[in-house]
């Protein structure tokens, strides 16, 4: 399958099958749109945010589009141990 990532470059969808991507700040914006083409390439991906409730809505949006994603709430400023 081959996917198109808008600016009229053929990609090979799977590239990244059997990886996994986990993007902060991703429940919109930049993030996001990385999390869509890291997800077109056959990535699982971790939408990360410190709205944890916006960054399960984008990992839905993901998974309507068929795509493996989870959403969680993570802060990675805080330093824990």
């Amino acid at each position: 399958m081959m996917h198109t990532n808008g600016s009229g470059d053929s990609r090979s969808a799977g590239a990244m099958r059997d990886k996994a991507v986990f993007i902060t700040g991703a429940a919109g914006g930049i993030g996001l749109a990385i999390g869509e083409a890291c997800a077109a390439q056959g990535a699982s991906v971790v939408i990360s945010d410190l709205d944890g409730q916006r960054a399960e809505s984008a990992a839905a949006r993901l998974r309507a589009q068929g795509y493996d994603s989870i959403g969680i709430r993570c802060d990675v400023s805080v330093r824990k141990g």
